[in-house]
């Protein structure tokens, strides 16, 4: 039952096919969270944030010390700006898991919660804790590179995303598309230090390996960096095209069309739109922001307070009421129906 759930979710992209298969399944297993795992994602796939949390927390009841439980409903939390309540998840995995390696994403979650409030100061101290930064998947080094961000503090990031590049391990295996994230990063921090030579070489490497594997038939990520490339080297309707193709090829998960939907905010505002900017921050700041995803920065998911107040990218909105007005928005959780 789950493995034909699974087909019509992932293969078919066909939701509301998948929910009977997992009830089923769930109905053979009461006393398996498996199953309420697994409707819990496919409602917020739909964008149902308030039945995804309630599968969450029944899957919880069954299962209270899942460290992947929670962080999956920490996450859905935090997507709706319900932060207090996803800092106890993290907090519950922590002591779990205190001197785990594999605890790091408790910390880096908890580290990004703090910047999305804007408490830069306690996210610094979390970062702190934490010795021997490496980046992982478990985001602390994606976490840290935003805290620079946003303290603008673009050098320390340049020289680690630089140190990152260098190595080897990151193009094993033909897996160009990490590279080409930590590149269009790179060069975004050099164009705000005010390297624009640097940065231009940079977009043009981002330029060339993103095309390299838009020919090889792969999307996601590393088409948003494809389309900011573009944008950077002067080539607006190419940027605003492969946009549009990523929109066309992820447009069915409700989180990943919120993410999609930033992209192209961004793209709107960095081609000097102001006004067409502001209107589809407007919609942003009314929507769940999306899964926790790295890397960081730019390509943040959706919209929080934190990243409104301190992100360089809005800085050609700031002073403009409307946009205050947003920021103070961004404050309160998301509603849900």
């Amino acid at each position: 039952n789950l493995a034909q759930a699974a087909w019509h979710k992932y293969g078919e992209r066909n939701y509301d096919a998948a929910i009977p298969w997992v009830e089923k399944a769930h109905q053979l297993s009461p006393n398996s969270s498996l199953a309420l795992q697994g409707l819990a994602a496919i409602y917020r796939s739909k964008g149902d944030c308030k039945r995804s949390l309630e599968y969450d927390g029944r899957a919880l009841e069954l299962d209270p010390r899942n460290a992947r439980l929670l962080e999956a409903q920490g996450r859905m939390l935090a997507t709706v700006r319900h932060y207090p309540e996803a800092l106890k998840n993290f907090d519950k995995i922590l002591d779990m898991l205190p001197s785990d390696p594999s605890g790091d994403f408790a910390l880096a979650y908890k580290a990004h919660i703090h910047q999305c409030q804007g408490d830069l100061q306690a996210a610094a101290a979390l970062l702190r804790s934490h010795q021997g930064v490496q980046r992982s998947g478990e985001g602390v080094f994606d976490v840290q590179i935003i805290q620079w961000l946003y303290e603008r503090r673009y050098a320390d990031a340049i020289a680690a995303l630089t140190q990152a590049l260098q190595r080897p391990d990151l193009a094993a295996g033909g897996n160009f598309w990490v590279p080409s994230q930590i590149e269009g990063n790179l060069a975004w921090l050099l164009e705000l230090s005010g390297d624009s030579k640097a940065a231009r070489s940079r977009w043009e490497n981002v330029r060339s390996k993103g095309e390299e594997l838009r020919k090889q038939g792969h999307f996601s990520v590393h088409l948003r960096w494809l389309a900011t490339a573009n944008l950077a080297l002067g080539d607006k309707d190419k940027a605003f095209a492969i946009a549009r193709e990523m929109a066309a090829s992820e447009s069915i998960d409700a989180m990943v069309t919120v993410n999609i939907e930033r992209m192209i905010c961004e793209l709107t505002l960095q081609s000097g739109d102001k006004e067409s900017a502001l209107a589809q921050l407007a919609r942003l700041v009314a929507l769940p922001y999306g899964s926790y995803s790295m890397p960081f920065g730019v390509s943040l998911v959706g919209v929080s307070y934190g990243d409104l107040k301190f992100n360089p990218l809005w800085d050609p909105l700031r002073g403009d009421p409307r946009f205050e007005k947003l920021v103070e928005e961004s404050k309160k959780p998301v509603a849900m129906e």
